[in-house]
Formats: C-alpha cells, sequence, structure tokens
C-alpha cells in the first residue's frame, strides 16, 4: 500500500531491508502487517482490512486516544486542536501511535510507534494507502521476508540472561556492595544492595528485546493520561496542577552513546536503543544508582 520511500520520509533514513510481512514486529511468511524498517531498528507498520473493516474500526473506539469525538468525514480533530485531512470516511487515533482510517468497509491501520514519528506522519501514511487500495502496488512483502529475517538475525542485539549485561562486580562498582549475586527472574534482573541498619535499596531492571521503541512510547503515552487524570478534578490552579503533573510524569534525559531516548518519572528510569527496552527500578535507590546501572546495561547491547 505504500512506496518505500514514502517510509522512508517518514522514518528520517534508508530502509535496511525492502518492505517484508511481519506479525507482533517478527518477520513472519504469515505476517498480516508490512513492515517497514530501517538500519537502526526502527519501524513503521501498515495493516489492512479489506472485509469487515467498519466492524473492527467500532472496536478501536475502546482505545481512542488523543481525538476530538467529532466525526467529519475526511477530516480528524486531534486534541491540540489541529486537524487532519484525508480520503477516509473515519479515522481515530490509537493509543499513542496508531492511525486507523476507515473508506466504506476497508480499513487501514498505520503504527509508527515503533519510530519517531507523529501522528500526523501516520495520518498522512494511511492517506496514502487508502489511494492505493483500488490500485495495489506491484511489490510484495512475502518475498522479503528471507532478507528481513537474516538483517535482523545480524543486526539485533542477542537475546540473553537478563543478569548478564551487568555483573555483580560491576554492578557494586556503580552502586556499592551487593547483598549476593544478581538474582534473574524471567525478564528481570534484582540487584538487592547491602545497606547495614537501615532499609536497604533494590535496583529492579527489566528488559524486552523486540518492540522496545514502541513499549517506551506506549508507555509514556499511557503515564501521562494517568497523570492527567489524577488531577483532573483537583481543586488547583493551573500553575499548580501544571507543577503537579511536571512532577509526575517525569521528564526525557538527553540522547547519548548509552541509549538513544531516555525517560525518568516516578514509576522508575526506562531507555530504548536497537529496539531494545531497558528499564529500572530503584526500590528505595536513587535516580543516580539506575542511571549508572542504566548506561553500564545499555552499553552491552
Amino acid at each position: 500500500m505504500l512506496e518505500p520511500k514514502e517510509a522512508e520520509g517518514v522514518l528520517g533514513a534508508a530502509l535496511a531491508t525492502a518492505p517484508f510481512l511481519s506479525r507482533d514486529g517478527v518477520p513472519k511468511y504469515d505476517g498480516t502487517a508490512c513492515e517497514y524498517e530501517d538500519a537502526g531498528l526502527h519501524n513503521i507498520t501498515i495493516d489492512v482490512e479489506w472485509e469487515a473493516g467498519a466492524t473492527r474500526f467500532k472496536m478501536y473506539g475502546l482505545f481512542q486516544g488523543l481525538v476530538d469525538q467529532t466525526a467529519v468525514k475526511g477530516l480528524v480533530h486531534l486534541a491540540d486542536g489541529s486537524e487532519l485531512a484525508g480520503e477516509w470516511d473515519e479515522a481515530r487515533v490509537v493509543g499513542c501511535c496508531s492511525f486507523a482510517a476507515l473508506r466504506g468497509d476497508q480499513m487501514v491501520v498505520v503504527d509508527v510507534g515503533g519510530s519517531k514519528a507523529s501522528i500526523a506522519a501516520a495520518a498522512k501514511l494511511a492517506d496514502s494507502a487508502l489511494k492505493n487500495l483500488d490500485h495495489p502496488l506491484s511489490f510484495r512483502g512475502l518475498s522479503n521476508v528471507k532478507a528481513a529475517i537474516a538483517f535482523e538475525a545480524a543486526n539485533r542485539p542477542a537475546q540473553r540472561d537478563s543478569c548478564a549485561l551487568v555483573s555483580r562486580a560491576e554492578a557494586e562498582a556503580l552502586i556499592g556492595k551487593l547483598t549476593g549475586e544478581p538474582k534473574p527472574d524471567d525478564e528481570r534482573c534484582v540487584y538487592e544492595h547491602a545497606v547495614e541498619g537501615a532499609f536497604a535499596p533494590t535496583y529492579v531492571m527489566k528488559i524486552r528485546w523486540i518492540g522496545g521503541f514502541s513499549d517506551f512510547r506506549q508507555h509514556n503515552d499511557i503515564f501521562e493520561n494517568i497523570t492527567k487524570g489524577l488531577t483532573h478534578n483537583l481543586p488547583l490552579p493551573g500553575d499548580g496542577r501544571e507543577a503537579i503533573e511536571s512532577s509526575l510524569r517525569g521528564s526525557d534525559l538527553a540522547a547519548n552513546s548509552a541509549w538513544e531516548l531516555a525517560h525518568v518519572s516516578i514509576s522508575g528510569l526506562s531507555a530504548v536503543k536497537k529496539d531494545v527496552l531497558i528499564s529500572i527500578d530503584p526500590q528505595g535507590g536513587d535516580s543516580d544508582g539506575a542511571v549508572k546501572l542504566m548506561a553500564k546495561a545499555m552499553s552491552k547491547l
């Protein structure tokens, strides 16, 4: 439904491999989505419902975000006051990063969560895809799956034990003496600090090896909405509400050699690079210790 150059314009980089079929962010011969991916493992996906799109579109209403409920053919009103125009009969923003566009009983869904692209960019791609529904482009994603599998095998960080990224010796050099070896727990690693006569802080590190960019954006969006919900009915002046919301939501950290994107809030520290998301909850610990552990873990990817 989309020319590679259209996706490249949104990604801001050339595709690393030809568009391929994928499922849950992984190249699959039976995939339902078409994925466009660059060398940094940022991606955009597009999915098409050729029949019964209207039914699925109604289901998306449960997860609609960023959009005024007013329905106008060919227009979407965003919460920030801007408008998006396109070939659709109806359209919705789903979660942080997906744009669903319905025309007749066919629906196109563009997900830019795996990239840094905006909803406006997703809407533009969805509009282009709708125009191609009656005249699909000649290339096929199925034939590109093998090459995509090879690319990802060579470029995605190898998955390993959750405690393999930061050893006990490395952790102790960064945050002080531990009570013992780091404890693996599924996708988590627990670092227990040894402190005599006081509450011992525990740093809990969790890793997601695939879909990190998307998870990072979705988590921050959900947390933003929860924060606004908590303060919505509080009898506070505008500046007071903003101060509380700012404190709760936290802030982004500057990109560096360790990570591409990072955010710190009351829920902890999260960072992403090469589509791997690492989050650290410094339970009783401090943010400086979490940043040091994060930098060391990210350096091993």
